[in-house]
């Protein structure tokens, strides 16, 4: 990645900023069956973690198994999520698309045989998945295989990119490897709670612009031009003064003279 020290050097300022928020309360649900976090994850992409948990129960009231969800119009997905879940058409039509690749590929709707396949070996299989996102596939490795990797919803890669943390041309997955640098084990659940929450707010928000290097030189210099007009003002006024005193005293001279 171009400018590596510049993105780190901003990627810390940003943990400085979200060490400053309030902590989070963990993962609302963790499941360890990984079809389950897919899904989460796929719904998750745009919505809270709360949203996305709310979402699937509602969709599941639209089918009795996973089966019937796989066959079940994205129309009626929509439906079920409701018109307000965040790009709900195109959260159902992934999840549609997954379901599907899973089950052309193992002719049932389980994730159990990626567990013995390793960390590396799985992701690259849930990459090849249609309909799988960057951040669904994390959130499977992350939760359900224990191994290094760091979820980014569709904000927080938003955010990333705004503020420099990474080059405004990364794809999701230089993104997500950037960041899976630059934090140990421990601090990715801290940092996915809080930094989602953190970038649904602040994702969309124009960045103030910095002032630029010579703005306080250039005030200084617009001040000490409109002060020499007014200085060269008041020195002409005693001037002014005395000119018109001495017209008055000739002229009472000149009558006395009279």
């Amino acid at each position: 990645m171009k400018n590596a020290a510049d993105h780190i050097r901003r990627f810390k300022k940003l943990l400085t900023t979200l060490r400053k928020e309030t902590p989070h309360k963990g993962k609302p649900d963790i499941h360890e069956d990984p079809i389950e976090e897919l899904m989460l994850g796929l719904l998750g992409r745009t919505a809270s973690e709360h949203r996305a948990i709310a979402g699937l129960a509602a969709l599941r009231t639209v089918a009795v198994d996973l089966n019937e969800l796989r066959v079940t119009s994205v129309a009626e997905m929509v439906e079920a999520l409701g018109a307000d879940f965040p790009q709900g058409r195109q959260a159902a039509e992934s999840l549609s698309r997954a379901l599907n690749a899973v089950f052309n590929k193992t002719h049932t709707l389980s994730l159990a045989h990626i567990k013995p396949m390793g960390v590396k070996a799985a992701s690259s299989y849930l990459s090849n998945l249609d309909g799988v996102d960057p951040h669904a596939r994390a959130l499977v490795v992350h939760y359900c295989l224990k191994g290094h990797s760091v979820p980014l919803d569709h904000n927080m890669y938003a955010y990333l990119k705004k503020t420099g943390c990474v080059e405004p041309e990364s794809s999701h997955d230089e993104a997500q490897a950037f960041v899976e640098r630059q934090l140990k084990q421990n601090e990715i659940d801290w940092f996915y709670h809080t930094f989602k929450r953190y970038a649904a707010t602040h994702a969309g928000r124009p960045e103030k612009p910095a002032k630029p290097a010579g703005d306080s030189a250039v005030k200084r210099a617009k001040s000490a031009r409109s002060a020499k007009p007014a200085a060269a003002k008041a020195k002409t006024k005693p001037g002014k003064s005395a000119s018109k005193s001495q017209t008055k005293s000739s002229g009472k001279r000149t009558e006395r003279h009279r």
